[in-house]
């Protein structure tokens, strides 16, 4: 389960997140930045969920994405890899953050 979710691309970053108001959010940024407390003794790691979302070697070219028409609806990116297009769907109903369908 995934907080925020940040899609980086060559010249642009994009952060997704679930509002209290509960409509997905999506902001340009300059740099990821921390969103939360941390401690002295906190350890983090960094991940990526690209083998998740695009499982292949190829480019990914996103065609589309749509926009959820209402609070803690699915938002679906239409994307391709190579000739063949498939969708990622992000659902923001899960307790601790988005949900890959």
């Amino acid at each position: 389960m995934y907080e925020r979710l940040f899609f980086v691309f060559e010249k642009c970053t994009f952060e997704l997140f679930v509002s209290d108001s509960g409509w997905i959010d999506v902001r340009a940024l300059g740099d990821i930045e921390v969103w939360f407390d941390m401690d002295e003794d906190d350890a983090f790691s960094l991940m990526s969920v690209y083998n998740q979302f695009f499982k292949t070697e190829q480019d990914v070219v996103v065609v589309s994405v749509s926009s959820p028409s209402g609070p803690f609806e699915t938002l679906t990116i239409k994307y391709r890899e190579g000739l063949a297009e498939r969708d990622v769907c992000l659902n923001p109903n899960h307790f601790f953050g988005f949900s890959f369908l």
